[in-house]
């Protein structure tokens, strides 16, 4: 098992490049529950971040780091939220005996945080790799948005954001 590590200096997409060079299995969809047990994350479903109206959080408990996300919230949302909390972890955003909690806010397009803004571009990066976008829109003959969300089991929103990030859609539409 791989422990988990930090790329703190690195911008959040070579981050998320280099995590999924090294712990990912090329699968569509990326199993970013996997990628995380690699990394010696404990990752479970809680009914307290459910009730706090969390999608996640996540804790250095000690010295192991757990995210926690909310049971409740649809599978793509927990897998971003996932994707979303790995993301503080491995750009440093957490310290040992601190937690980090994500109100659903936190996942828009117009968080100002740069923390936040990074770890929403860090889970984008993680769960829609740019080469496996790029393959799966030469493979698709009919592409619509809604299959390629389904695909890499994300919403439909954020395979529009990643797909306008990689200029493949222009950023007015």
């Amino acid at each position: 098992m791989a422990t988990y590590r930090s790329w703190q200096k690195s911008p959040p997409e070579l981050a998320a490049e280099k995590l999924l060079l090294n712990d990912w299995d090329y699968k569509i969809p990326v199993d970013v529950f996997g990628i995380a047990q690699k990394l010696g994350v404990r990752v479970e479903a809680s009914d307290e971040v459910a009730q706090e109206g969390l999608s996640g959080k996540v804790c250095i408990e000690d010295g192991t780091p757990v995210i926690r996300y909310n049971p409740n919230d649809t599978d793509v949302r927990q897998r971003f939220t996932v994707a979303h909390e790995l993301g503080h972890l491995v750009l440093g955003h957490v310290r040992g005996g601190t937690c980090h909690r994500d109100p659903r806010k936190n996942y828009n397009t117009q968080v100002f945080d740069p923390d936040e803004r990074d770890a929403n571009v860090f889970a984008a990066s993680l769960l829609m790799p740019v080469p496996a976008v790029r393959i799966a829109l030469q493979r698709i003959n009919d592409v619509s948005l809604e299959k390629l969300a389904k695909l890499f089991k994300v919403s439909k929103i954020a395979m529009e954001i990643r797909l306008k990030s990689m200029g493949i859609i222009p950023e007015w539409m």
